[in-house]
């Protein structure tokens, strides 16, 4: 444990970080749009363009967030791979330094200048040094036995989890707060560039190398995520059962905020508080069930379990409004099966990865976060905006049970209890 801990707080800074924009993101960008009118004017024409003429601003507001988040998410789908195999190369330490460093910078430049155009081109540049989770769940492997993995795992999806916890309710907070500086929003991104300060102290003090067997610098980089040039089937499949799943967790995430302020009125503190409920039953579960229940039943039956139970809830959630109550029946539940789900995939996926090349194959599955997070936001904005929530949410849930009927497909031949 003392050789991942500060791989795990890292991590959790690092989504701490990123998370803190979540439930302002609605605000934010309406003032953006108001301080900066001629920041990111092509995004407002796309916009007219594309949304129909009757679109309230609340829709407006819900397409400017949904580019935002593909941008970034784009960039990143190309990025992680990279990192991942630089991190196979060069060691995960100093990959984990300069993916935090580029993300610090990124964020520094919207603390002097608003505008919706300016946020799109760092979340942009952001992007391009997204790949830090993907090289933590390799480190977490190269110093973990197989019986300690599931557990270890299970660890870092409950500091994945905690930063996403901590990050929102952040951000909900610092949104009651209004500070005499560049504009309104400069202490967000001042607080986000403290957390990622820290994250790189934490990397040069405390952070040692755990990368055994590095890879041969005469092997060629790969630009671009090469899943079909993965041998076997397998990890393909979870590849893509992966990517079903991010696509559906993050276009509940994003159209969330918009949800809860649209159906149930809810201010962004209030929304804050959501988001902490959803991290508090990810950290939980993640921290004391998941390990315990993959080291019994493996990683794959743990996966299956976890999406066959996931649809129900779902299609829960659009029956709710506007009783806040009982959208948290289905809030919960959802939360309890991504705890067990989230720390599957990387325990799954390396132990489907050779050694020398598990930072690579665990970028691969950052890609699929980064793809499925570019796709999530402009699908959920779509199928919430123009078929409603219950109609939208039913969609998710047979998004879930395609990826749960792929996940019965899959099949390995090593003979471990935690496969």
């Amino acid at each position: 444990m003392p050789k991942i801990f500060p791989y795990l707080i890292i991590t959790f800074i690092n989504m701490a970080g990123f998370a803190v924009v979540f439930p302002v993101m609605p605000e934010m960008l309406s003032y953006f749009e108001s301080a900066a009118p001629n920041s990111g004017r092509w995004l407002s024409s796309l916009a007219a363009q594309l949304l129909p003429a009757n679109a309230g601003s609340g829709m407006r507001l819900v397409f400017l967030g949904g580019m935002i988040s593909l941008g970034y998410s784009l960039t990143a789908y190309f990025a992680a791979p990279l990192w991942g195999r630089l991190s196979d190369r060069y060691g995960r330490r100093p990959v984990i330094f300069v993916s935090t460093a580029g993300m610090l910078v990124a964020t520094s430049l919207w603390i002097f200048f608003p505008g919706v155009g300016m946020l799109f081109v760092t979340r942009l540049f952001a992007g391009c040094f997204s790949g830090s989770l993907g090289v933590v769940s390799a480190a977490i492997s190269d110093v973990s036995s197989e019986e300690e993995k599931a557990t270890r795992m299970g660890y870092f999806g409950a500091a994945l989890g905690g930063g996403m916890l901590i990050g929102p309710v952040i951000g909900g907070l610092l949104s009651l707060i209004e500070l005499p500086l560049w504009h309104r929003y400069s202490h967000l991104a001042i607080v986000t560039c403290a957390l990622y300060g820290i994250e790189l102290l934490l990397n040069r003090l405390w952070m040692r190398e755990t990368l055994k067997e590095r890879a041969p610098i005469t092997e060629p980089l790969q630009f671009l995520p090469a899943i079909f040039s993965v041998p076997g089937h397998d990890f393909k499949l979870l590849w893509f059962i992966y990517a079903i799943y991010c696509v559906v967790f993050s276009a509940i995430d994003f159209v969330m905020p918009y949800f809860y302020r649209l159906e149930f009125f809810l201010a962004p503190h209030s929304i804050a508080l959501v988001f902490l409920l959803i991290g508090v039953v990810l950290v939980f579960g993640q921290a004391v069930f998941s390990g315990r229940a993959m080291n019994k039943w493996g990683y794959k039956t743990v996966l299956r379990a976890s999406l066959v139970a996931m649809p129900l809830p779902l299609v829960v959630m659009g029956f709710t409004p506007p009783h806040f109550f009982l959208s948290l029946v289905g809030i919960i539940p959802i939360a309890l099966c991504g705890s067990f789900f989230m720390p599957a995939v990387p325990g799954l996926g390396t132990a489907l990865a050779p050694n020398e090349q598990k930072g690579y194959y665990m970028g691969l599955l950052d890609a699929a976060r980064a793809l499925a997070f570019a796709l999530g936001p402009v699908c959920g904005a779509i199928l919430y905006f123009f078929l409603g929530a219950k109609a939208g949410l039913l969609v998710m849930g047979a998004l879930i049970l395609a990826a749960a009927v792929l996940a019965h497909i899959l099949h390995r031949g090593k003979a471990s209890s935690t496969v």
